[in-house]
């Protein structure tokens, strides 16, 4: 016959249980709060306390010669750890005086810059990069002459190529091909 000592209560039970595994259950516990609250003060931030920048990029991806500015572009770009500059392209995506039309043929005489970084003159504003300096002074000589920015940062060699044989094939000419 059973006793009252041989049978164990549903407490009793509980208890022998959660004593072999109470130091795996809290563990357990524990974490799975961390992560709750982790959860919690993510929904938190991303919804009440980030605000994600309405700031439209110059830069953008080309699928010819992998990356270019955007045409007619007039806002501000960044360089660095955050240094806020003033930047305009132009119709044709060249880092420019002001987002200006540029047509493809040109009756004057014109020089194509091309590089990188150094001659886009990132950070500053068209006016004080030698493409800037380059341009107003040849609008200033007797001999006109455009010089049209096409540098863009991170380009090499064969981006070059690409991106000066595409300007070619889309109808860009340094002066319009006179007929007699």
């Amino acid at each position: 016959m059973l006793t009252k000592t041989d049978v164990e209560t549903p407490n009793e039970h509980l208890n022998r249980v959660l004593g072999r595994h109470s130091g795996a259950m809290r563990g357990a516990l524990i974490f799975l709060y961390c992560v709750g609250i982790l959860l919690l003060l993510d929904l938190m931030y991303s919804n009440l306390i980030y605000k994600k920048e309405d700031r439209v990029s110059a830069r953008i991806a080309n699928p010819v010669y992998h990356h270019d500015l955007a045409a007619s572009f007039s806002g501000y770009d960044r360089w660095g750890d955050g240094n806020v500059y003033r930047l305009y392209t132009n119709s044709l995506g060249f880092k420019d005086v002001s987002p200006r039309i540029v047509s493809l043929a040109q009756d004057q005489r014109r020089v194509l810059l091309m590089g990188d970084s150094f001659t886009e003159g990132i950070g500053v504003p068209f006016e004080q990069t030698f493409a800037g300096l380059l341009f107003r002074d040849g609008l200033e000589n007797v001999n006109k002459v455009e010089f049209l920015n096409a540098a863009v940062v991170g380009y090499s060699p064969v981006i070059y190529y690409k991106k000066i044989k595409y300007l070619l094939e889309s109808g860009l000419h340094p002066r319009s091909v006179r007929r007699p």
